[in-house]
């Protein structure tokens, strides 16, 4: 299976539990196909995961950037 992830291979490359990428899957954050009782993540789904965040993080960023009244 070239080009497919394991959840471990992916929870070591992230840096996070392995219990973090199972409940990624489980709430359809990142995209996995199961083989069996195996789960395998693509390259490209992991990137789609990534860059998701990255959206994400950039648009939370930009709201928080906003100046709050009262506050310097």
């Amino acid at each position: 299976m070239d080009g497919m992830l394991t959840i471990k291979q992916i929870a070591d490359r992230l840096h996070v539990n392995k219990a973090t990428v199972y409940t990624w899957v489980h709430n359809g954050k990142l995209n996995a196909y199961k083989a069996g009782n195996l789960w395998r993540i693509t390259e490209e789904q992991l990137q789609e995961f990534l860059n998701h965040g990255q959206e994400a993080r950039q648009q939370s960023g930009e709201q928080s950037s906003k100046s709050i009244p009262g506050r310097y």
